[in-house]
């Protein structure tokens, strides 16, 4: 999991935030420049904020996948990956 986060994931999301940046022309975010944000540039807001909440589902999954893993270990059940991964995504959706 943490491979698929570190070389997959990781850079998409680093891509994803610099081209939502450029195609919004955002020189950089940060609390100094956040009202200009909100008044001129608010799609980008927009957009960032989506992107950020998709990170956190991703660490989400990531802990739950984390957590069953762990659970599986501990009752002796049977520990293959495409086992824990269906099963940390069926607990997801159910929440």
């Amino acid at each position: 999991m943490n491979l698929i986060l570190t070389f997959i994931i990781v850079p998409i999301m680093r891509w994803l935030t610099k081209f939502i940046m450029v195609q919004n022309d955002v020189p950089y975010v940060s609390y100094t420049n956040f009202g200009w944000l909100l008044t001129k540039r608010p799609l980008a807001v927009i957009e960032l904020v989506a992107l950020a909440l998709v990170i956190l589902l991703i660490v989400f999954w990531q802990f739950a996948f984390l957590i069953q893993g762990v659970e599986g270990i501990h009752h002796d059940q049977e520990r293959r990956l495409t086992r824990i991964t269906l099963s940390a995504l069926q607990d997801d959706f159910r929440c």
